[in-house]
């Protein structure tokens, strides 16, 4: 098997306080991939454009947070994909993941998507690492379709890979508002979610977000900042991602303010 560096181009957050990867807390990766997007396609730019919103940031500093410069953070690039294969791009996910906790695995992975499919590889690499944890996931889709136009790895299929994994029990979807009778059925099942968690932060779920699959409705920052503060502050969370972000429909301060504190 090739080193998962292969499989990487480098870039840079350059908030990042300078540390190694088997140093680091926090490691951010970047995953520009969107080829089973059902709306509009443009979320493979999601990672450089939330990297370059992130580097407009004046302050590095959160009252409830704390001090950007006092968390080591590494900036292990992003993954490069294969435009147009979902299951090539996806094990190159699973690769990369494995290979970055094999080297740290005490550290927390932070994924920047990118549409929501490339959570499941990342689940899947944590779980065959024997790490234990629950899912929450703020999505306006509860994506627990089977497939979606015979395809298994959808992202309208991500949470029922997911479940495959962890068990619907063990999952939790906040903000869903749209989804097929299958799904419907399927979200009785969905439990509350304990943590440890997996953050999984679809910004469809918010209202007035750049996505290609927008759902009216959404969610509030403040609605979703409280719960993700919580699990934040009480550092009971393993990997979290920022997914489906499509700076190609536009952008604004709101919605860039609202990925910096995301990241942030």
């Amino acid at each position: 098997m090739k080193d998962w560096r292969f499989f990487v181009r480098k870039t840079s957050l350059v908030w990042e306080n300078i540390a190694h990867l088997e140093e680091a807390e926090k490691i951010v990766l970047g995953v520009p991939f969107d080829s089973t997007s059902t709306g509009l396609p443009g979320s493979r730019l999601g990672p450089s454009r939330i990297r370059e919103e992130f580097r407009l940031w004046a302050s590095s500093y959160h009252p409830g947070l704390g001090e950007l410069e006092s968390t080591n953070v590494f900036d292990a690039g992003d993954v490069e994909v294969v435009p147009g294969d979902v299951r090539a791009s996806l094990d190159r996910v699973y690769t990369v993941v494995s290979g970055i906790i094999n080297e740290n695995p005490n550290a927390k992975l932070i994924l920047l998507g990118g549409e929501h499919s490339i959570t499941y590889p990342v689940v899947k690499a944590l779980r065959d690492k024997d790490k234990d944890f629950d899912y929450l996931c703020f999505d306006a889709h509860f994506d627990l379709l089977d497939s979606y136009l015979g395809l298994k790895e959808s992202h309208a299929s991500v949470n029922r890979r997911i479940s495959e994994l962890l068990g619907l029990g063990s999952m939790e979807v906040v903000g869903a508002r749209t989804g097929e009778k299958e799904e419907w059925d399927l979200s009785k099942k969905l439990g509350k979610a304990k943590p440890p968690v997996y953050l999984s932060v679809d910004v469809d779920v918010f209202e007035g977000v750049p996505t290609g699959t927008p759902v009216p409705g959404g969610l509030g920052f403040s609605d979703v900042w409280k719960r993700i503060e919580g699990v934040v502050k009480s550092k009971d969370w393993v990997a979290a991602d920022i997914v489906e972000y499509n700076p190609m429909v536009g952008s604004s301060p709101i919605p860039s303010e609202l990925l910096r504190r995301l990241l942030f």
